[in-house]
């Protein structure tokens, strides 16, 4: 499992470089702008797939820009064609946005997903409230154990949320999650399944689509000592007060040693959130 987990960690930071990189100038920039320059970074790296897995929204990439009362990033799923990338709604001043990328490996059909919130707006309250959601995320990535239940940890992070006065927002409907909320799923190949994923990218994105294991309250997979799973919530604040904000990490377990994938220093620093740093 060597080479599919150093491409997970590789691909991750590949993506976040790609994104760090199409955030420069983004103000007045439109959804369907930003998408095509990441899609655009992804050509200059024949070591990928040349869209993403989660598709639609189209080749892989969700890009929302929200307005004051962010009704934008109020969705129930991503995969409708009302919350794909629009020339329509763009980057302002006070946007709080929400970036998504869904890269994979060719060689090993390995994803290295980012995800995350922006804002860089005036407004104190919700730069506070993006650095708390991203607090908790890290937490509940940082609880994960060798031996856990993933339905164990999903008891775990709801503790969490409503100690921090926060509430637990579907990221998407699924199909294949019949609870349909979760805060997560493994990464298919990167544990005992060796089950090869596909032969071509279409294949490839099927196996990853109907081969994930959820985090959810009723899973019972255990963790292993080497594999690798998201984490990745929807929050917002329990008066709700604030926008829905989403922040999505890798765990990625090697013969017992655990790394959280983040990589987004640079990703900040491009938009100015220095707050986050």
């Amino acid at each position: 499992m060597k080479a599919e987990l150093e491409a997970i960690v590789r691909t991750r930071a590949t993506a976040a470089a790609i994104t760090a990189e199409a955030l420069q100038n983004i103000e007045g920039a439109s959804e369907f702008e930003f998408a095509q320059r990441i899609l655009a970074g992804v050509e200059g790296h024949r070591e990928l797939f040349p869209g993403g897995w989660y598709d639609p929204p189209p080749r892989g990439v969700a890009v929302l820009f929200g307005d004051n009362e962010h009704r934008r990033t109020q969705f129930e799923t991503l995969r409708v064609p009302e919350f794909w990338p629009n020339e329509k709604y763009r980057f302002q001043s006070e946007s709080v946005g929400m970036i998504y990328f869904s890269p994979v490996d060719k060689a090993t059909g390995m994803f290295g997903d980012i995800g995350f919130s922006v804002y860089r707006g005036k407004s104190n309250e919700t730069k506070q409230h993006l650095e708390d959601c991203l607090k908790i995320v890290n937490a509940v990535a940082e609880c994960a154990e060798v031996g856990m239940r993933f339905c164990d940890l999903y008891t775990e992070a709801q503790a969490m949320f409503r100690n921090k006065a926060h509430k637990h927002i579907a990221w998407m409907t699924t199909t294949h999650d019949l609870l349909k909320i979760n805060l997560g799923h493994t990464v298919p190949g990167s544990y005992s399944d060796d089950t090869p994923l596909g032969a071509t990218f279409e294949e490839t994105k099927e196996s990853i689509r109907t081969r994930r294991i959820y985090i959810n309250e009723a899973e019972q997979f255990v963790i292993p000592e080497t594999c690798a799973f998201t984490v990745e919530a929807r929050l917002v604040d329990a008066a709700e007060t604030q926008p829905n904000v989403f922040f999505h990490v890798i765990v990625v377990f090697s013969d017992g040693k655990k790394t959280i994938l983040t990589n987004f220093d640079d990703i900040f620093k491009a938009l100015g959130m220095d707050y986050m740093l």
